[in-house]
This record gives structure tokens, C-alpha cells and sequence, in this order.
């Protein structure tokens, strides 16, 4: 199957050999780029990175209206330009070691319109437009918080684009990143500077090339309790260091504001759709833009920790339970190290045959009285939001064990506690990880 998707993924790419020959829908300033990894947000990066041997793969479709500012008739006079431009964006990006992802996006544009003829053929080719890649490394985390810087190199693939010049050479950009995530809540900064070698003005051209340029973008994303849904806003923009001869550095600043929304129809598929809207008319800014995206993510090659296999033992006397919840008071046999992800109630594929031999086990016990199922989370987020997570995961592992192991629903007991008695340091990935846990006492 991945052999599949990587041989798909090659051969859309070899699609993209026609160079565009005027837009700006790369990274020229700052314009409509999701991120390669699709972390929490849309455009705006996360600081957290994939794990090493994660792939996440996917694209993007965006309709953008007037996105070019006003351009320079032959007595370098201002008028006004409308324009319409369907654009795709295809992406991948792979964890490589901890703490260290690389990827790539590749821009096109499907279709585009203009409604001044001096453009007309300048304006309508369709083709690639740039190809990017990026390193990004976080490089600092304490608790929620989380600290990464992201290097990128854009490789333009319009021919003779008038806001870069006659040049060829490829853009850096190296971009500082902050995020905080904290149960249902995530938000994120980033600041960037972007080199651009440009060249000289192309004779005749509508507009001036344009040189480096500062870049800043705020996010924050609402995932809603007990759903698969994630809202998401941002605010972006860049401002050119310089002016150019005709344009000031505020005509040439541009921002936009994104709303949008997340939805996982599988643990590993992702769907998004969204708006945006500019709220200054510089270069790259659209009045509006409608975008719809997917992105998939899977292992490539390995885990990011192999799973505990669970045992069976003689269960000790449970702690005393914060109140209002309540322990059993006799407990014989436990059965932990039954793991999730970060603010996740879903039961991974690996668990599934372990509490099938676990309900085995006790449908041999016919004289058991019930099963007690407790959940637990690790430190990140609030104590309620925790409290009310470590209940779903009891309640997910009740719902498998009645319909995959067939035992009494009448007989299990689900108890959430949340935070309470960690077996493990919550300051080390591993030990929130060992935290996220499922631990299942049998009483006879």
C-alpha cells in the first residue's frame, strides 16, 4: 500500500513539468503555503516535529480573486487589475531523527484569469510555480511549550516573474517558532526573514521586483471535546525591507486572515476547508480565498516506541481515590501498559489482540464480579479537560471489550482519575507516554 502511495505521489509529480509564467502564488512574499507536516494549524508552524519514521503526505486546492496589486502602465501610473487563479499544492514531509523532519511542497496553478488584455497571455498560463524544501528542528521544549526553527529554500519556477526579476536563484527564508499546546487548545508564532536575490526589472513589465522581506503569522486551533472537529485561525503577513521605485514598503505589505476547519475521518486521514481574507492589498494578498485540503499520516519504517506487552498479576490494594471518584476496594489481577496518544481516546491496532486475550482470560473466570476499568493522562493540559479524557479512554476500552470480547457490559466499571498516580516522570515524552494509560483490575 505505501509502496503505492509513494509511486502515485511520484507520478502526479512528473505531471508538473510546465513551468507558469506569472503568478503569485509561491512564497514571492507571503502567500497561501500549508505547511509540509500539518501540525496543529494550516500555514502557521508548529514547533513539534514529526517522529522519526512518520510520513505524512497531501495537497491542497485553493481559489483565490484579485490577488494582484495595482500595476505600472508604460508612464509608471497606477491601475487597477482584476484577476481570478485556481492553484494546487502538494506536500510531504518525513520524520528523519528526533526532533528533525525535512519536506517539500510543490505550487501549480490549474487555471487563472485576468480582465485586462495587456495580461491576458501574460496571466493565463497555467504551470508549476515554485518547489520548495525545508528542514525544520526543534530545538527547545519545556512542558507545553515548544521551540523550533524552520530553514527553507524556494526554488521559482515561473518564467520571467516580474516581482523577482530576470534572477533564477533560489530564496531562503529561515523562520523562528513558538507553539503552546495544552489539552484542547493549541496556538502559534512564527517570524521569519526571507532572502531575495532578485534581479532587474523586466523590461516592459507591470511590476517591480521586490527584495527581502519580513514575514510574521499568529494561529490558534480549538479541537472540541468528544469529536473529531478542529477550528482554526491565523493571521499572516510580510513587509519587504525596501521600497522599489514606484511602491512603498506599506503598498507592498500584504496580510491576510484565515478561518478553517479540521476534520479526521480515520486516526491517520485528515480533511480541511477554509477562507481567508486580505486585509491589505499588497502583493500575494486576495480579497478572498476558498481552500479545501487532505493529508495522511503514517508509519514509514518504525514506531516511535514499541508497545509493552501487557501482564497479568496479582493486583496490590488500590490507592485512595480523589474524591468524587472512587476505587474498588478489592482488586486480584491488573493488566496495564495500555497506551494512547497525546489527547486521544482512540485504541491503537497493536492493543486490540492484547484485550482480546485479556476478555479470554476472564470469560475462563466465570465466578469474576466485574472489571474495573481505570483511565489515566499524562500532565499536558487542564485537571478537568484530563479528568474528563481518561474517562473516555475507560469508556472506549469498556466499549471494545464488550463488542470485541464479548463480555456483560453490566459487569464493567469505568473510572476516570485523570492526572492522579503517575507511574512516571510527565517531563519526558516516554513518561508522559507510559502515563497515557489503561490499567484493568478483575474482581472475583
Amino acid at each position: 500500500m505505501r509502496r503505492k502511495i509513494v509511486s502515485l505521489l511520484c507520478f502526479v509529480l512528473t505531471l508538473f513539468t510546465t513551468k507558469g509564467q506569472a503568478n503569485i502564488n509561491g512564497s514571492t512574499l507571503q502567500s497561501f503555503n500549508p505547511t509540509s507536516s500539518n501540525g496543529s494549524f494550516v500555514t502557521v508552524q508548529s514547533a513539534q516535529v514529526l517522529k522519526p519514521g512518520q510520513l505524512n503526505i497531501g495537497g491542497f486546492l485553493d481559489q483565490a480573486k484579485n490577488t494582484l496589486p495595482p500595476a505600472l502602465d508604460a508612464f509608471d501610473s497606477k491601475f487597477e487589475v482584476s484577476n481570478e487563479m485556481l492553484s494546487s499544492e502538494l506536500h510531504f514531509a518525513v520524520g528523519v531523527i528526533p526532533n528533525l523532519e525535512v519536506g517539500a511542497n510543490v505550487g501549480y496553478i490549474l487555471n487563472a484569469s485576468v480582465d485586462k488584455d495587456p495580461f491576458a497571455e501574460y496571466y493565463k498560463v497555467r504551470g508549476l510555480t515554485d518547489f520548495r524544501i525545508n528542514t525544520k528542528l526543534k530545538f527547545f521544549e519545556k512542558e507545553n511549550w515548544h521551540f523550533a526553527a524552520n530553514l527553507i529554500a524556494d526554488f521559482p519556477q515561473i518564467e520571467n516573474d516580474q516581482f523577482y526579476g530576470s534572477g533564477d536563484v533560489p530564496l531562503y527564508a529561515l523562520e523562528l517558532i513558538t507553539s503552546v499546546h495544552d489539552g484542547q487548545w493549541a496556538w502559534g508564532a512564527n517570524l521569519g526573514y526571507n532572502v531575495r536575490p532578485n534581479g532587474p526589472k523586466i523590461p516592459g513589465g507591470a511590476y517591480e521586483p521586490v527584495g527581502d522581506t519580513l514575514m510574521g503569522s499568529l494561529a490558534l486551533a480549538h479541537q472540541f471535546l468528544d469529536t473529531k472537529w478542529t477550528a482554526v485561525g491565523e493571521l499572516w503577513g510580510a513587509q519587504p525591507t525596501q521600497s522599489t521605485a514606484n511602491y512603498s514598503r506599506m503598498d507592498l505589505t500584504a496580510t491576510e486572515i484565515l478561518l478553517g476547519a479540521k476534520f479526521k475521518t480515520l486516526e491517520a486521514l485528515e480533511w480541511q476547508a477554509g477562507l481567508t481574507h486580505g486585509t491589505r492589498g499588497g502583493i500575494s494578498t486576495p480579497d478572498n480565498r476558498i481552500y479545501l485540503g487532505v493529508n495522511y499520516l503514517f508509519e514509514l519504517w518504525r514506531k516511535d516506541l514499541p508497545p509493552v506487552p501487557p501482564v497479568v498479576v496479582e493486583a496490590p490494594a488500590p490507592k485512595p481515590a480523589p474524591v468524587p471518584v472512587r476505587a474498588p476496594e478489592v482488586g486480584n489481577f491488573v493488566i496495564s501498559t495500555i497506551n494512547f496518544k497525546t489527547n486521544s481516546a482512540e485504541i491503537s491496532s497493536e492493543y486490540a489482540s492484547y484485550l482480546r486475550t485479556f476478555a479470554t482470560f476472564v470469560r475462563l473466570k466465570p465466578s469474576y464480579k466485574s472489571v474495573t476499568i481505570r483511565g489515566y493522562t499524562d500532565s499536558t493540559g487542564t485537571k478537568e479537560y484530563n479528568l474528563k479524557l481518561s474517562l473516555r479512554r475507560a469508556n472506549a476500552i469498556r466499549d471494545f471489550l464488550v463488542k470485541e470480547g464479548r463480555l456483560s457490559e453490566d459487569k464493567m466499571i469505568t473510572i476516570g482519575f485523570g492526572i492522579e498516580n503517575p507511574i512516571a516522570t510527565n517531563k519526558s515524552k516516554e513518561g508522559r507516554q507510559l502515563n497515557r494509560r489503561i490499567e484493568l483490575l478483575v474482581e472475583e
